[in-house]
């Protein structure tokens, strides 16, 4: 259950007080009153997968760190020394680490046949690839791809009540934040290399809409796709999602 549902229902009700008693009771309340649906934990191999993916994003981030400080300025000769043992330290880290995912990834058929399936689209590699089954989990327990879009959270936040308000529409953001910084990158290069979603890209732009917002429009493009694969078992094919459905008195298909 997402803790904002739980802090909000607390709001609503003017609490005053927070006790882990209090708070104890007050999220016994709500599982009485909006009957949440119970949760299923994820199959073993995919939360070591997450294990994995997340431990090698904490690799990354020390290694980021490491090396800004390295390249920041003169330092010691002991520092320096020092700082160039962690580098080559996480280095060989992030090498074992990218290496026993790929094999976690192939050795549970699962896993392996949605991998394939996302590696079918032309912007989608494999780190990508192992970030979205590793935090998206299996995606065919979403409805719809609405509420895939909503948990990554790449849906539009409307605010336009009244006259006053009439400013932009921002991305809700209340979402898997590792998601949506996965797709930025892939989003970039589905515009040069994926010819679908470029048509997409440029209409928005004409339409006078920011070049981010359009970007972000493309990243959600993606979790179609995404969606799309996983979901119908099928292989990314560009021919499908550029055209339109055949009509019934005709054989040629109309360009979408």
């Amino acid at each position: 259950m997402n803790p904002l549902r739980i802090k909000r229902y607390g709001e609503s009700e003017l609490r005053r007080i927070k006790t882990d008693k209090s708070d104890a009771a007050l999220i016994a309340r709500f599982c009485l009153t909006q009957q949440p649906d119970p949760w299923t934990p994820p199959p073993l191999e995919r939360r070591e997968l997450q294990d994995l993916v997340r431990s090698l994003q904490d690799v990354k981030q020390l290694s980021q760190q490491q090396g800004s400080r390295h390249s920041s300025g003169p330092h010691t000769p002991s520092v320096t020394a020092a700082t160039t043992r962690i580098l080559t330290c996480l280095d060989e880290q992030q090498s074992i680490l990218e290496q026993q995912i790929k094999q976690h990834i192939l050795a549970h058929k699962t896993l392996a046949t949605d991998y394939a399936l996302l590696l079918s689209s032309v912007s989608i590699g494999p780190k990508t690839a192992a970030v979205l089954l590793a935090e998206l989990g299996d995606v065919r327990r979403f409805a719809n791809v609405r509420d895939l879009v909503a948990y990554v959270g790449l849906c539009p936040r409307l605010c336009s009540s009244g006259s006053s308000l009439h400013g932009p529409t921002p991305l809700t953001k209340r979402g898997n934040a590792v998601v949506r910084k996965t797709l930025y990158f892939p989003a970039r290069n589905a515009l040069r290399f994926n010819p679908c979603p470029r048509p997409f890209y440029h209409r928005l732009l004409a339409q006078g809409k920011p070049k981010m917002v359009a970007v972000a429009a493309v990243m959600r493009k993606l979790l179609h796709l995404v969606y799309g694969v996983l979901c119908s078992g099928c292989p990314f094919d560009p021919a499908h999602v550029s055209l339109r459905p055949v009509p019934a008195s005709s054989q040629d298909p109309l360009p979408h």
